[in-house]
């Protein structure tokens, strides 16, 4: 892939449906390929499904902003750190 892991995604997927779903940072593929989830521009972990063209949030915890999101090889497991929790490592079952 172009760019660094913290290049906009906008820029990555033109041919996307709207760009305002893919304007964020830290993308990673799921292992199937199909989907993939990033840090969007509210600190939030949004996945985006490349097949249809669309996003959707799938975690929040306001006010922190969660980061450096990471896919289990199976691709039923997302860990990520929050912006509160210094070094910890939390996840969640995809």
């Amino acid at each position: 892939m172009p760019g660094s892991e913290n290049a906009p995604l906008k820029h990555w997927f033109r041919a996307a449906k709207s760009a305002s779903v893919l304007t964020g940072h830290h993308p990673r593929f799921l292992p199937d390929g199909t989907h993939l989830v990033y840090v969007n521009g509210s600190g939030e972990l949004a996945l985006y499904d490349l097949e249809k063209g669309d996003g959707k949030v799938i975690l929040s915890v306001k006010p922190d902003a969660l980061q450096t999101p990471a896919v289990s090889p199976d691709g039923k497991w997302l860990y990520f750190a929050r912006s509160t929790e210094g070094t910890a490592v939390w996840g969640a079952e995809l």
